[in-house]
């Protein structure tokens, strides 16, 4: 587990160190935290850099693009473990195209 302490010395757990990924310009993101924030969003697009906002992400936290599947994932396709926790090795695989595709759209 990753934590932080806070001013008054308390510990707060932020995320598994498997789920905090490394960005280009060095910051490091909190993936869970961020798939938090944006659940609570019942629209999609437009509306996530509100809710972002709202949840004081920075910057580099806010979503720039969205990739919406019709198919759920499931715990059939490999995509969820049993107890229906992300398998983010298999979803990147599954998606890695598209996030591709999104990236460049965004160098644009």
């Amino acid at each position: 587990d990753i934590g932080v302490l806070s001013k008054d010395g308390a510990l707060k757990i932020i995320d598994r160190k498997k789920n905090i990924f490394k960005l280009s310009q060095g910051e490091y993101v909190a993936v869970e935290k961020l798939e938090g924030t944006y659940k609570k969003c019942p629209f999609v697009d437009q509306e996530l850099v509100a809710v972002g906002k709202a949840d004081k992400l920075k910057g580099y936290e806010l979503v720039k693009a969205v990739h919406l599947d019709a198919k759920p994932w499931s715990v059939d396709d490999e995509l969820l473990t049993p107890t229906f926790k992300l398998k983010r090795p298999q979803l990147q695989k599954k998606y890695q195209a598209v996030l591709d595709a999104m990236y460049s759209g965004l160098k644009e």
